[in-house]
């Protein structure tokens, strides 16, 4: 469906910047970021899902043993999680 959004230049410009940075589109960005907001809660089995392709992308990588911990930000700009 097409609409006609209203955004703030700074809000827009960061926007365009994040998703050339990711490879995106900004269609793409504006519908994920709806859908994360609009969407329920994930369940208990979404949970453990996600951690278990975290924990699958680390050892793909070859890590074993303790690692850095990630911030929220770093965690959910995996590929892992699209």
């Amino acid at each position: 469906m097409k609409t006609t959004i209203d955004l703030p230049d700074d809000v827009l410009t960061r926007a365009k910047v994040y998703a050339a940075q990711h490879h995106t589109s900004l269609k793409e960005l504006v519908t994920e970021g709806l859908r994360r907001v609009t969407a329920p809660h994930a369940s208990d089995s979404e949970q453990r899902a996600r951690a278990a392709r975290l924990i699958a992308a680390l050892q793909d990588l070859g890590l074993e043993g303790p690692v850095a911990p990630l911030k929220r930000d770093e965690i959910y700009d995996r590929t892992i999680f699209r």
